[in-house]
């Protein structure tokens, strides 16, 4: 998402001109005006739950790779596909050897 890869302590000139940029390659590539519209409008849409959710301390807007994966692990039900069954497997593995560690 290009949105994360601006710093927020820009001026949101800055950051509207970087979007406006990303728009003009899509319209050259060939994508339609409703296409780029939505692709911006959903952009926008994610970015900013996850700026609220960073500023009140629940969840960090760049968090670690392992921030709260042991949690992620255990309540992970798996998505019931026999394909996923080995993965689920290895992650529950992965699991039980953090929580051995801490």
């Amino acid at each position: 998402m290009l949105l994360l890869n601006c710093s927020r302590e820009l001026p949101w000139e800055t950051t509207v001109g970087h979007v406006n940029h990303m728009m003009l390659r899509l319209q050259y590539s060939g994508c339609a005006q409703k296409f780029r519209t939505q692709v911006v409008l959903s952009a926008l849409k994610a970015y900013n739950p996850m700026i609220e959710l960073d500023a009140s301390g629940e969840q960090p807007l760049y968090r670690p790779r392992e921030w709260k994966r042991v949690e992620g692990l255990e309540t992970d039900e798996g998505s019931g596909d026999p394909g996923t069954e080995k993965e689920d497997l290895r992650q529950r593995s992965l699991c039980q050897q953090l929580q051995a560690i801490s």
